[in-house]
C-alpha cells in the first residue's frame, strides 16, 4: 500500500506528457487514463493518508525528458531486487519453446542468440539451459547487475551489457536476436524504434533472424 507503480509518459515521450489518473488493478500495477502510456512511475503514499477504494487521484505531472530519463532508470532501480518475484508466474519455458518453434519455422539452427532488452535475464539463462550461447543487454544497470549476480552464481560464462536496444553496439554478430513480453513498448519515438531495428539487423548474421 506504500507505493503505487503508475503508467505514464514513456521513455523519450513527449515533454509535455501528464499523467492525470491512476487505477489500480489487483495485479498491484496501475492502469492510467487519460495520457500517455508505458512508462513505469512511483509515488509514495504519505504515512496514515487514506487512499480512496481502488483509485488513487494524481494530478497533473509534467514529465520533461530529463526527468522522464532518470525515472526510467529509477523505477526498475527499485523493481530490479523483486522483479523476479513479480515475473514468478510468467511461463519463461513456454516461451523459449515459441522462439525454438519460430527458428525452426524460419529453417535455422541458431547457436548464439542476443536477448534483447534482457531485464534481469531468466529468458537468456533459459535458453542457455537449452544449450544455446547468450548474451544480453539492457537499458537499466539495475537490472543488469541482478542478470550478472545470477549469472555468477552459474558455471556457464554470459556477457550482460548496459546498452539502448536503439544505441546497440557490441561488435558482435548473431544467428538470432530476440525481445520478448512489453520490452519495446519503451521506445515511444517512431525513428528510434526503426533505429532499434537496423542496430538489431546489423548485429545478425547471414542467414540470422
Amino acid at each position: 500500500n506504500g507505493i503505487w507503480r503508475l503508467l505514464g509518459a514513456g521513455r523519450n515521450g513527449a515533454s509535455s506528457g501528464r499523467i492525470r489518473e491512476a487505477v489500480k488493478d489487483p495485479g498491484d500495477q496501475a492502469v492510467v487514463r487519460p495520457g500517455a502510456s508505458w512508462h513505469l512511475c512511483r509515488l509514495a503514499n504519505p504515512a496514515g493518508q487514506a487512499q480512496p477504494a481502488g483509485r488513487a487521484q494524481v494530478g497533473d505531472l509534467p514529465i520533461t525528458e530529463e526527468a522522464d530519463s532518470a525515472a526510467f532508470e529509477d523505477q526498475f532501480e527499485v523493481l530490479a531486487p523483486f522483479y523476479d518475484h513479480r515475473m514468478r508466474r510468467v511461463g519463461y519455458t513456454e516461451w523459449a519453446s515459441y522462439l525454438e518453434q519460430l527458428f525452426a519455422r524460419h529453417h535455422i539452427a541458431p547457436h548464439k542468440l542476443l536477448d534483447l532488452a534482457c531485464g534481469t535475464g531468466t529468458m537468456s539463462f533459459e535458453l542457455a539451459s537449452r544449450g544455446y550461447e547468450v548474451a544480453g543487454v539492457d537499458a537499466s544497470a539495475a537490472m543488469v547487475e541482478v542478470a550478472r549476480n545470477k549469472a555468477a552464481m552459474l558455471a556457464t560464462p554470459f556477457q550482460f551489457e548496459v546498452q539502448l536496444a536503439e544505441r546497440l553496439d557490441l561488435g558482435q554478430q548473431f544467428d538470432a536476436i530476440f525481445s520478448v513480453f512489453d520490452s519495446l513498448n519503451y521506445i515511444l519515438k517512431e525513428d528510434e524504434l526503426g533505429e532499434a531495428f537496423r542496430r538489431a539487423a546489423s548485429h545478425l548474421a547471414p542467414e540470422g533472424l
